[in-house]
């Protein structure tokens, strides 16, 4: 099969032939006819991510297609199925920019028959962060104010549209272009700021009567992040959770007496500790996905690329240029 390698950190991905994986026990084979890409896979690429697995390796951590091959201990009833599907269980989270992967029952999941192979692969990372961060780790509902960082992006655009349903009173997004704002608000935001501003901080504080955020939820750059924590309200939660934040935020004794003299809390959020929870990623995926499935969750997916321009999908995330889930579709 036809699969992109990452050879070594900091090198371009590229095609290469490799042998078809086969399911051991409580495994399925996937015919992949897409895959996702995430930005801690672009870090990951350039050496910039706290963890850095080994290589040669091949990224991606989501894959849709169909069931071909199950492993001992699965129904063969999930073969011809389509669905959506992680690689932790497999790979630790690699795998998925290849023709063929393979992924655990547990973590696979049947589709819809009225919701896309591409709109799916929104759900299983993206749609689930943007989840568990407005449930779990900050519960934003009935909340006044939050604050969303890249509300264009693949989390951004489906934690703006969860906020809503969740019945957050004002959403704020944030976004570095006039286009992506745009989509924001076409996605239920009820303020707009752009990064590129420089006064778009006092922006957020006027937005909010100068009280300030009740939460932040924060994937930005270090600058981005400490302006944020800025317009934090009293007793408001700053939740930081994205790639960026984890390798470049640097909080000083400036910020941490905020915290302390205005009660904040500083929350962290990683992803892999609620879908280690039994049972919780399966009824998460499902839920999500019916929300879909209704049309009350808006799947933005305009960034497709073939298998072979995988660097390129990488390149144009890390020049903020994606809307959206980036996909790399697979031609068989």
């Amino acid at each position: 099969m036809k699969a992109v390698f990452l050879n070594e950190i900091g090198g371009e991905l590229l095609v290469q032939e490799t042998p078809t994986p086969r399911p051991g026990t409580d495994q399925v084979l996937i015919k992949v006819q897409a895959a996702g890409i995430n930005f801690y896979e672009t870090q990951v690429r350039l050496g910039l991510y706290p963890h850095l697995p080994e290589t040669p390796l091949i990224l991606g951590a989501e894959v849709a297609g169909i069931v071909t091959e199950v492993g001992e201990g699965v129904t063969s009833d999930l073969i011809g199925k389509r669905v959506v599907a992680v690689l932790w269980g497999t790979n630790g989270g690699s795998g998925g920019y290849a023709e063929y992967a393979i992924a655990t029952v547990e973590e696979t999941i049947i589709l819809p028959d009225n919701v896309s192979l591409e709109h799916a692969l929104a759900i299983p990372i993206q749609g689930l962060t943007a989840y568990f961060l407005l449930t779990e780790s900050a519960p934003a509902d009935r909340c006044g104010s939050i604050f969303i960082h890249a509300a264009a992006g693949g989390i951004g655009s489906l934690a703006v549209q969860l906020a809503k349903i969740l019945g957050v009173e004002k959403v704020i997004a944030a976004a570095s272009t006039k286009e992506k704002l745009k989509i924001a608000k076409s996605l239920g935001a009820d303020i707009l700021i752009n990064y590129t501003d420089e006064n778009w901080d006092e922006q957020v504080r006027k937005a909010t009567d100068g009280n300030g955020v009740d939460i932040v939820y924060s994937s930005g750059t270090d600058e981005i992040a400490k302006k944020s924590l800025k317009v934090l309200a009293p007793r408001g939660r700053f939740v930081v959770y994205g790639a960026l934040d984890i390798s470049s935020s640097a909080i000083g004794p400036e910020y941490v007496q905020q915290l302390v003299y205005n009660n904040q809390s500083l929350i962290g959020m990683f992803y892999n500790y609620y879908i280690s929870v039994p049972g919780k990623f399966k009824k998460s995926v499902t839920y999500l996905l019916h929300l879909v499935s209704i049309g009350a969750l808006k799947i933005l997916t305009d960034n497709r690329f073939e298998l072979a321009d995988a660097q390129k999908a990488h390149e144009q995330m890390l020049d903020r240029k994606s809307i959206g889930k980036v996909v790399l579709k697979v031609n068989h």
